[in-house]
């Protein structure tokens, strides 16, 4: 199951302070992509081993087994074209610790990219 999000929608989905995290992490790719596709129920094997050593035999809230993985994508799509999606356009993808969880980001894998000699330095 997915679902497809702009930056508008993000804060929403996921909350103010996972998207200022986001976007601290992320830097550059924060701005570079237009579409999220939000991969909820997503079986991580480093978050599932963590999850049945640890917070299975806790009372730790209503922490969840699945985890959730977040493509980045360099244009605005559609839910038609999501199976027409073009390696040039995938940026990577971030995993996501499920909530009440803090310090939610898993891990992130992104391309590497050459900035040109036009983009302004931060």
């Amino acid at each position: 199951m997915f679902e497809i999000v702009s930056h508008d929608e993000l804060k929403d989905k996921l909350g103010e302070d996972t998207v200022r995290k986001l976007k601290v992490r992320l830097g550059d790719y924060f701005d570079l992509t237009k579409t999220f596709i939000l991969e909820n129920y997503y079986i991580d094997r480093e978050w599932r081993e963590e999850y049945s050593l640890f917070y299975s035999t806790t009372f730790y809230g209503e922490t969840n087994k699945f985890s959730t993985r977040i493509h980045l994508l360099n244009r605005e799509i559609s839910e038609s074209e999501v199976n027409d999606i073009k390696q040039e356009e995938y940026l990577g993808f971030v995993v996501l610790r499920p909530k009440p969880l803090p310090n939610r980001i898993l891990k992130i894998l992104v391309k590497s990219y050459k900035r040109a000699s036009w983009c302004k330095k931060r």
